[in-house]
Formats: C-alpha cells, sequence, structure tokens
C-alpha cells in the first residue's frame, strides 16, 4: 500500500492495511476502536476520510486530525486527550465524540465552528460559555463535568437535546427562548429552581431528578411533555403534573409526596414510578388503563385491598411496596 510507511503506530498501520486499499488518499471510512493506539501521525495522509473511529485507544496527541478537512465524524471516547486545539482548524465537522477523556479546556470551538452533535461527558471541563456561540449545535452531551453555570445556552435557537446531566450547576436555570428543544437533562445537580420563559411547546422530554427542586410552577411553559423525572426532589406538591395530558412516563420517587391526586387524570400514562414515598393511597389509579409499569416500593401505608385492584389494572410490571421482600 502506497506510503503506509507514514504510520508510525503499528496498531494503526495494521487497521488501515486492513482496508486492503491501494492508496492512503481514497479510504473514507476507518473503524479502529479499542486497538491499543497511541499515535496518529501519519492519518493526515488519509486526506480524503470522513468518518473515523478511534474509541477505546490509548491516544493522547490528535494533532495529526486537524489536517483532514473533509471529515463528517470524528469519534475519540474513552482515550487520553487534554489538548484538543488542534480542532480549531476543523470549523466544518458536524459530529465530535470527546466524552471520557482528560479535558479542562474547550476553548478551541468558537461561533465559526458549523458542530452539530458533540458529546463532551466525562471529562473535567468547568467553562462551556463559549459553547453557546456553536449556533449550528443540535445535541450537545456535557453531563458528568465540574460545569456551574449553562444560563449562556437560554436562547440557543438549534438546540434540540441538551444534557447537563451531574455537574455542579446550582441555583436557578433561566431558559428564554429555546424553542426547538425537545429534551432536557439537568438531573444530579444542586438546581433549586427552573424558569422558562416562554411556553415550550416542543419540549417531549424533562429530567430534573436528583436536585433541590421544590415547585413545579415551570410545567405550565411545557404542556407537552411524554417523559417527566423529578425523583429525588423536596417537592412540596405535584399539582402541575395533572396538567400533562400527553404524558406516557412519570417517576416520582423519593419526593416526600403522600397523595397521587391529579395523576388518575393522565390518561396516556404508560409507566409511572412513585416509590419510596408515603403515599397513603393509589386507588385512584385504577382509572389508567394504559398503564404498563407501576412501582409503588416502600410506601407501606397503601391497603392491600389496593393493591390487588392495581395487579388487574397494570399490564405487565407491577410492584408492589414490599416488592423486594417477596
Amino acid at each position: 500500500m502506497d506510503g503506509l510507511q507514514k504510520i508510525k503506530d503499528n496498531n494503526l498501520k495494521k487497521v488501515v492495511a486492513q482496508t486492503q486499499t491501494e492508496d492512503l488518499g481514497t479510504i473514507t471510512e476507518l473503524d479502529a476502536r479499542d486497538k491499543q493506539i497511541e499515535n496518529l501521525e501519519g492519518i493526515q495522509y488519509l486526506s480524503n476520510l470522513r468518518k473515523i473511529n478511534l474509541g477505546r485507544n490509548k491516544i493522547k496527541d490528535i494533532a495529526p486530525i486537524a489536517e483532514l478537512s473533509n471529515l463528517t465524524g470524528v469519534f475519540l471516547e474513552r482515550n487520553s486527550i487534554q489538548d484538543i486545539s488542534a480542532l480549531k482548524k476543523l470549523k466544518t465537522l458536524p459530529a465530535l465524540n470527546l466524552s471520557n477523556n482528560n479535558l479542562s479546556n474547550i476553548d478551541c470551538f468558537t461561533d465559526q465552528h458549523k458542530i452539530t452533535w458533540l458529546n463532551l461527558s466525562n471529562n473535567a471541563i468547568r467553562k462551556v460559555a463559549n459553547l453557546a456561540y456553536c449556533k449550528f449545535l443540535t445535541t450537545l452531551n456535557l453531563s458528568g463535568n465540574l460545569i456551574e453555570e449553562i444560563n449562556e445556552f437560554k436562547a440557543h435557537r438549534k438546540l434540540r437535546h441538551f444534557i447537563v446531566a451531574d455537574n455542579n450547576i446550582k441555583g436557578t436555570i433561566k431558559i428564554q427562548s429555546m424553542q426547538r428543544l425537545r429534551s432536557l437533562d439537568s438531573s444530579k445537580n444542586r438546581i433549586s429552581e427552573l424558569q422558562f420563559e416562554e411556553l415550550h411547546s416542543n419540549l417531549e422530554s424533562l429530567d430534573v431528578s436528583t436536585n433541590l427542586i421544590s415547585e413545579l410552577q415551570f410545567l405550565d411553559r411545557t404542556p407537552n411533555l411524554t417523559s417527566f423525572i423529578a425523583s429525588d426532589n423536596p417537592l412540596n406538591t405535584i399539582s402541575k403534573v395533572a396538567q400533562l395530558n400527553q404524558l406516557r412516563i412519570l417517576y416520582l420517587w423519593h419526593t416526600g409526596i403522600k397523595n397521587v391526586d391529579g395523576i388518575e387524570n393522565l390518561k396516556n400514562l404508560e409507566e409511572l414510578g412513585i416509590a419510596d414515598n408515603d403515599i397513603e393511597s393509589i386507588s385512584k389509579l385504577k382509572d389508567l388503563k394504559n398503564l404498563k409499569l407501576l412501582l409503588t416500593g416502600g410506601n407501606h401505608k397503601i391497603s392491600n385491598k389496593e393493591i390487588e385492584v392495581l395487579k388487574t389494572v397494570v399490564e405487565e410490571d407491577f410492584r408492589s411496596p414490599n416488592w423486594k421482600e417477596l
């Protein structure tokens, strides 16, 4: 193969050789996952490469990738990368996975980048304000970092899927106008309040579990949710949940609620998790004819009579208050 000797890493060289291509410049896709690759020197000679998967290797330096201007998908998850300044040149790259690396600085991204799908989860990133200027982003995963502030994204026009779970975000999240947003995961933070300044009718999935939220007024601005997860919050009331008539999935584990009033009106509900609360009665839930999964573990005040009735209603999986003991 012409040019193969230019590739320094023997493991990468083997992967390239397996393509059985005579010219490095004709290779458009390369799958080199989990091959013990450490050095990318020479990969720049695969000049027409469009998609490359280098996940689960031992890569630290990605500088050679900067010369591959035709790339449309780069997957570098689970490596040992600290410096991504080489990405400054790849302004037209649409998809990038850098999850599970050693990143702390992502300043290379600017408003000139046309990145649309970006996974930076499980790194050590603190500041992400510059990503708010990447106006073509539609999916952004920032979970498992050290981020404290995300309000810079409050008016992002194209974001559809936004994941900021398991960070250090506290206080109030303000969302002004993210009209294309379909899913938001802000679980495992220290958020006390969520504010939507406008109606967000496209939002379908919202996860605010494991935070410090006590009020659910924000649900007035998210009428079309099909999935709402608010477990592990000190909720004062769940009355606002009753207005979410599109809801199919609802989890309210360990929230301190004492009743399920209003949930019986959610006729499309298929999954309901209300375990580890202080609920005394679930009799009204018998009217939920589409319910396939009901989790009530830990609510020991619910009568056996009500449990027997619900067993006949729930189609697939009903876990009673003492199901672990059975």
